[in-house]
């Protein structure tokens, strides 16, 4: 029964992951208003929490709890996360908007990837070490989670499934192909090619210094793509939380078996 629970719960989590894969791969603008409203959803709270905890290590005389103080956290911690929200929306609407399909689908599947990788670790922080989803993915996990998506972009480019133009062709689309008022999808397509032209340049100007090897780790670290590690966290969290809910909820509990006592005697 329980292998039957376990089951469904990752049946479950992979068609959250799906569904928010299909939004990004069909509405740009709808992922990018999702993704802004969970972090701000998500985020507030955390933020507040953070601070709370931070004001006494910055400050050496943080004072006492008051009205005032705990409105002012209130609203920083509300500025963090409308901005973190506002950036977060961009790169998704940015990454996931376009006319080419193939390239969206790729990025779509390397996304939900990302995610799911991301929520298994979680869930495997939460339960052996006790670890709280929210913060370890909000706070800890979006710099290595965006890395993993760069690395998987630079793999899909060095194999082919990714094609890139030449920084003429680029130069060629903008003067002669590019319309006076061009959509998102358009200029979301130059300005993909221009970020992985960008970044084979800081490659090649890396490999001169450092060689062919630390190049091509350090280009994947400084790479753009990188952010797109605010938009999967959030997502690994919300995905999380719902698995860690459904096992609580569903899954019986499990003690850590006590030696037998010995019955008193009579």
């Amino acid at each position: 029964m329980t292998i039957i629970i376990n089951l469904a719960i990752l049946t479950i989590e992979l068609a959250v992951i799906a569904a928010a894969a299909w939004v990004a791969f069909t509405s740009s603008i709808g992922f990018g208003a999702l993704t802004a409203a969970l972090i701000l959803l998500v985020g507030y709270g955390l933020e507040r929490d953070r601070l709370r905890h931070d004001v006494p290590f910055y400050l050496s005389q943080p004072g006492t709890a008051s009205r005032w103080r705990a409105i002012a956290l209130g609203l920083l911690a509300a500025a963090e996360a409308i901005g973190r929200a506002l950036l977060a929306g961009a790169v998704a609407i940015l990454t996931f908007s376009g006319k080419d399909s193939e390239r969206l689908l790729l990025l779509t599947i390397l996304f939900g990837a990302v995610t799911f990788f991301g929520s298994s670790l979680l869930r495997r922080l939460s339960r052996t070490f006790a670890a709280r989803p929210a913060r370890w993915g909000y706070f800890r996990l979006a710099v290595p989670l965006g890395v993993m998506f760069s690395l998987a972009i630079q793999a899909s480019v060095g194999i082919g499934l990714l094609k890139l133009n030449s920084l003429s062709e680029i130069a060629r689309m903008i003067v002669f192909d590019l319309p006076e008022r061009p959509d998102l999808g358009e200029l979301t397509d130059i300005m993909f090619n221009i970020k992985q032209t960008l970044d084979a340049l800081v490659f090649a100007f890396l490999e001169r210094l450092t060689g062919p090897t630390y190049a091509k780790a350090i280009s994947v670290i400084v790479s753009l793509n990188v952010l797109g590690g605010l938009v999967i966290s959030i997502y690994a969290v919300v995905v999380t939380e719902i698995v860690r809910r459904l096992e609580d909820t569903w899954l019986p509990r499990t003690t850590v078996s006590e030696p037998p006592t010995r019955p008193a005697r009579p």
